[in-house]
């Protein structure tokens, strides 16, 4: 099962096909902990993580931070370009809710993916 996660510098959203929810990002030494207990907990095999791509397709400079984040975990992982989840999570949800629903979506764009 895939795990999609949306990295922000104060929040990180998750999701799987059954849940997501929203984690503080009070530092990498506490989040990575959180998101391995889940990973174990709900049998994650891969995590998709959001790449934050400029807008002509390029790595931006928090692409690095992604990549650097998820280099943490010792999983299979996926990087899917994200650019827009905020805007389409904003049109079906208020901004509470954002960081999950980017997930969500994140992880829509990478199912879809496998089926081309």
């Amino acid at each position: 099962m895939e795990l999609a996660i949306d990295y922000g510098r104060k929040r990180i959203g998750i999701a799987t096909v059954f849940f997501s929810s929203i984690i503080n990002n009070k530092g990498w030494k506490k989040v990575v902990p959180q998101i391995e207990k889940i990973i174990e907990q709900k049998s994650i095999d891969t995590l998709v993580f959001g790449l934050p791509l400029n807008v002509d397709g390029t790595e931006s400079i928090m692409s690095a931070e992604v990549r650097e984040f998820a280099r943490r975990f010792n999983i299979k992982k996926e990087f899917i370009d994200e650019r827009y989840t905020s805007l389409e999570a904003l049109e079906l949800h208020n901004k509470e809710f954002i960081d999950d629903i980017s997930a969500k979506i994140i992880l829509e764009r990478y199912k879809s993916k496998q089926f081309l």
